[in-house]
């Protein structure tokens, strides 16, 4: 059978495992609320152990085991990716919800963009030109409103690009983030492959997968496990950001009006970032704000193309053909849109058929009832409702995704705490019954000891 001292040093080995298992109750404790951390258990063998002879027994710590779940994991990074691109989409579609307002009069309209209300006194002044036509007033009144209107016009515009730009430059600073984060996951797998501990170091474990989880917050990913503990890391589950020891760094441009995402190589990946911030500020960059762009472009287009044949219909004052209201650029009708007419006896309120009279202003007067075929048949008034509509009803579903996504992204947060979150609760319970067995442990040496110096004292002392 084993002798005392097999037994002794059994039962001190056994204090060392359970005093490690002690430590480790406490590194959990002191990390429960450290990102990317999980419960780390434990893991005792018993040692060999014979009645007849051989092994006096005992326990031995052997590693750690980590509850992470890599599906949970996995389910919380995709849900992180939805819920920060909904809300980077409701934040900037907040913003240009304030460009478009529904105003009703240019009272309404002067504390913003007011371009409905800017139309509206446009086409009064039309109005109260064919009561006056050859009214001094009434026609200075039309030269305003028109000025009003495209001023309105250009500060719609000057808005969206302001926006489109803030877009751009918020896009190179995730694109930053990404690279840094990437960098740090590229380090981590160094040490995993340089030392095995790494392998197992809850440490570089916790913050491998805080990164990740960051990472998730700025752009879609998927991950993969290699053989040696790597992470490779890849964007959209396509272009690699790391693998094994290596980074790709990505890079944001500006080409042809459209925001690119580029890969190491210089490839356009823009279509695999559909999540996260990076992918919100692409939607938003590529195809929404440009969207809105269009229309406003066709708007202006359309209304002073509009105008200006009605005008070239007519006779001014002086008996000359209707001169034009309105000028602008093909390229950007919305940007450059102003009024070039500087005389008011130049408005055409007369038809040519009656010179001096108010023919042609009833004709002007009447515009914004008449559907215009540029516009879907549409009128100048409703068209425009539409854009800001349009804008309302994209701004509502982003912040009503951002709600649904921050739900879905708290319970799958809670269901990883569940699988594999810290309970101090259960680590109180861990630790007393460590501790229990610890102090049992400290008896049983107590009790060999005491054994020990019994037997030593049956044995008289030679002189």
């Amino acid at each position: 059978m084993p002798s005392l001292v097999d037994s002794l040093a059994a039962a001190a080995h056994s204090l060392n495992s359970y005093q490690q298992a002690m430590q480790v109750v406490s590194n959990d404790t002191t990390n429960s609320a450290t990102p990317g951390y999980v419960n780390q258990e434990p893991e005792f063998t018993a040692d060999s152990f014979s009645i007849s002879g051989g092994g006096a027994g005992g326990v031995t710590m052997g590693g750690l085991l980590n509850s992470r779940d890599e599906y949970a994991e996995q389910t919380v990074r995709d849900a992180q990716s939805a819920e920060n691109f909904a809300s980077t989409m409701a934040t900037s579609l907040q913003s240009v919800e304030g460009i478009f307002p529904l105003a009703t009069s240019a009272s309404s309209s002067t504390s913003g963009f007011g371009i409905e209300g800017d139309l509206n006194d446009l086409v009064s002044a039309f109005s109260s030109l064919t009561t006056n036509p050859n009214d001094t007033a009434s026609r200075q009144s039309v030269l305003n409103a028109a000025g009003n209107l495209a001023t309105a016009v250009g500060e719609a515009y000057s808005g969206l690009t302001t926006v489109e730009q803030n877009t751009y430059s918020q896009a190179r600073s995730y694109v930053q983030q990404i690279n840094s984060l990437t960098s740090q996951i590229q380090e981590i797998n160094v040490a995993k492959q340089k030392q095995a501990s790494a392998l197992t170091d809850p440490g570089l474990d916790s913050q491998l997968h805080s990164d990740l989880e960051t990472l998730s917050q700025l752009v879609n990913i998927t991950t993969q496990t290699a053989n040696d503990g790597t992470t490779s890391v890849f964007l959209g589950g396509r272009t690699p950001l790391v693998m094994g020891a290596e980074q790709y760094s990505i890079s944001a441009a500006s080409a042809s009006g459209n925001l690119e995402v580029l890969d190491a190589n210089g490839n356009d990946v823009s279509s695999y970032a559909t999540g996260g911030k990076l992918g919100a500020l692409s939607t938003l960059a590529n195809q929404t704000l440009p969207g809105y762009i269009n229309q406003l472009n066709t708007l202006a287009a359309s209304f002073a193309d509009t105008i200006n044949t009605t005008l070239s219909g007519g006779m001014d004052q002086n008996g000359n053909p209707g001169a034009p209201l309105f000028s602008y650029t093909s390229t950007s009708p919305a940007q450059t849109l102003s009024v070039t007419m500087t005389n008011p006896k130049q408005i055409a309120a007369a038809s040519t058929s009656n010179p001096g009279g108010n023919g042609n202003a009833i004709a002007l007067s009447n515009l914004d009832n008449v559907p215009q075929p540029a516009l879907g048949g549409f009128t100048f008034t409703s068209y425009y409702g539409n854009l800001a509509s349009l804008v309302g009803t994209d701004s509502s579903k982003a912040q009503s995704d951002q709600t649904t996504n921050q739900q879905i992204l708290t319970q799958a947060q809670t269901l990883r705490s569940n699988v594999s979150g810290i309970s101090l609760d259960q680590e109180a319970t861990e630790l007393t019954e460590y501790q229990q067995a610890y102090d049992a442990t400290s008896k049983l040496v107590n009790v060999i000891d005491q054994m020990m110096q019994d037997l030593m004292n049956m044995y008289p002392t030679t002189v």
